[in-house]
């Protein structure tokens, strides 16, 4: 797996992802836009941080008990669909 700041989306052989499909990215303000549009606009509004549901993420995994938890959800409500196995592990184990 790239990390996505070491990703270039100016790399030989990615040239798929300037053209083709359009997504929409509100978040960034973005509408039909390409992936590398995209790519390039997060890096920018990101200024290298961590997207809320991968904070909550990353905290959750550090936590245990109730505190784990609360992250758990507070990245479900970020809208990452793979918390629901964390927290499902950890009510299991409380």
């Amino acid at each position: 797996m790239i990390n996505f700041s070491g990703f270039d989306p100016e790399a030989e052989g990615l040239e798929e992802i300037w053209g083709g499909i359009s997504f929409h990215a509100p978040v960034l303000g973005l509408r039909t836009a390409s992936a590398g549009e995209i790519v390039l606009a997060a890096r920018s509004f990101l200024g290298g941080a961590d997207t809320i549901n991968r904070y909550f993420f990353n905290r959750a995994v550090e936590s245990k008990g109730e505190r784990a938890a609360f992250y758990w959800r507070a990245c479900l409500q970020a809208g990452d669909l793979m918390a629901h196995f964390g927290l499902g592990y950890t009510l299991v184990e409380l």
